[in-house]
């Protein structure tokens, strides 16, 4: 799951001389092997992600931050230019996870915003004047702190970061723990990891968590209700190593039906007096069979050596 992560509206981030960096004149916009110059018409650079661009152009020049727009022009990247030299190896995390995500629709012509801050006093500049400007969400921002060795969890959380936000502009109705989950599995199958409880996890070792816990439970069928986190102390959250279980074995075993249930689910305003799990049960037993929550307690109390 993100952590320390807001999600907010385009804005226009002046910053302050006080920012300024050594990097701060360095700092430069780029997409498709382009340095993007304020003002510059490129042919095939759309207009918003032209505006996306100037957005943020002051705000990295006076914090050395370097802004980098996907060849798709669906992700636009602002990070520490010192420790982010070069975009190559984000730029492969980027494709991989629009290249998972266009299963469940095509991204919006504006593009979204990943800040990696290098701190937080970067961070909270940006999230006091999107606030303060009232902007609609297309930015997810967090402080990236992993050491430079951490790539797995660097590459991780940016992927996670990406698929959150492309899945609140799209789905907004999606459960937590749905949105967590799935992001958890775009994660480790563009990277080779996923954020679980703050650490970076393989499916294998989250599956075999999850057997353990099921298996000591005994019951007939696993509960999206225990799962959702409800019955947590304040504030409640979403049982990660368990989502990602539920959403991995969708994604294995029922591929074609898991944009549906997601479209389904994140679309629809949620009935009144209707709880939510309830709605989750019916829409896996609508797309997938009436044994579908049999089969599913089943792969989760098996792992990975789950077989239908």
């Amino acid at each position: 799951m993100l952590k320390s992560g807001w999600t907010l509206g385009s804005l226009l981030l002046c910053g302050s001389a006080s920012a300024m960096t050594s990097l701060g004149t360095t700092a430069v916009a780029r997409w498709d092997g382009h340095v993007v110059e304020r003002g510059e018409a490129i042919v095939g650079l759309s207009q918003p992600a032209q505006k996306a661009i100037e957005t943020w152009r002051t705000f990295a020049k006076n914090r050395g931050y370097r802004v980098d727009l996907d060849e798709t022009q669906s992700v636009l990247v602002v990070s520490d230019a010192e420790r982010f030299r070069h975009f190559s190896a984000s730029a492969t995390v980027v494709e991989r996870v629009l290249h998972e995500l266009e299963r469940f629709g095509a991204p919006d012509e504006v593009p979204i915003v990943v800040l990696r801050a290098s701190n937080e006093d970067h961070l909270n500049t940006a999230v006091r004047a999107a606030e303060a400007l009232g902007f609609a969400a297309h930015l997810v921002a967090y402080v990236e702190d992993a050491p430079r060795t951490e790539r797995r969890a660097v590459d991780a959380r940016l992927a996670e970061a990406i698929v959150h936000l492309q899945l609140e502009l799209e789905e907004p109705h999606l459960s937590a723990w749905m949105a967590d989950g799935l992001a958890s599995c775009i994660a480790e199958e563009t990277t080779g990891r996923a954020l679980v409880d703050g650490e970076t996890r393989t499916l294998r070792s989250v599956q075999s968590e999850v057997a353990r816990a099921e298996s000591d439970l005994g019951e007939n069928y696993v509960s999206l209700y225990e799962i959702s986190g409800v019955r947590l102390e304040a504030p409640a959250e979403p049982l990660e190593s368990h989502a990602m279980a539920v959403m991995a074995f969708l994604w294995r075993y029922h591929g074609p039906a898991l944009p549906r249930i997601v479209t389904e689910l994140g679309r629809r305003t949620p009935m009144a007096g209707r709880s939510k799990y309830r709605e989750e049960e019916r829409s896996l037993e609508r797309h997938l069979g009436p044994m579908a929550l049999d089969e599913l307690s089943e792969a989760l109390r098996e792992g990975h050596t789950y077989r239908p």
